[in-house]
């Protein structure tokens, strides 16, 4: 279907129906609306909603965000806004561990660290030596 020429002159000169796409939307109930790109449907998508529609629009993708932050930021909007969300479909693997429900438990949970090289000497990327001066003040870097 994507080869067929026809498709494509259709889709160029033919009438988009994006708005018409939002309300159809709305009328099913959907309130939450996700762009997974940089937002530029985001402000097409708002206008199109009725007014006074509780409609939340997120953009994930921000340019000169992070990009995991940038999908954490998200949930955390649709979240704010009353959307339901299961962690586990964000965190496939993850488990659930007991809390305290107050800050004053008096019980620590720490994070177990992976095991490290403490005998490896790494020499530094562009200093090869530190040596201390005839006269003994400070150090002079060689590299």
């Amino acid at each position: 279907m994507l080869r067929d020429p026809d498709y494509w002159v259709r889709q160029l000169r033919g009438t988009v129906r994006f708005g018409d796409g939002v309300r159809f939307l709305e009328s099913r109930g959907v309130t939450e609306y996700v762009e997974m790109g940089h937002g530029v449907l985001s402000a097409l998508t708002r206008r199109n909603q009725d007014p006074g529609s509780p409609g939340v629009v997120t953009a994930v993708a921000r340019r000169g965000h992070d990009p995991v932050g940038a999908v954490g930021t998200a949930l955390a909007r649709l979240a704010l806004n009353g959307a339901r969300l299961d962690p586990g479909d964000s965190f496939p693997g993850g488990r659930r561990i007991p809390l305290p429900t107050y800050p004053f438990q008096r019980e620590r949970y720490w994070l177990s660290a992976p095991d490290a090289d403490h005998g490896a000497v790494r020499s530094h990327p562009v200093l090869d030596e530190a040596l201390e001066p005839a006269d003994g003040r400070g150090l002079v870097f060689t590299g």
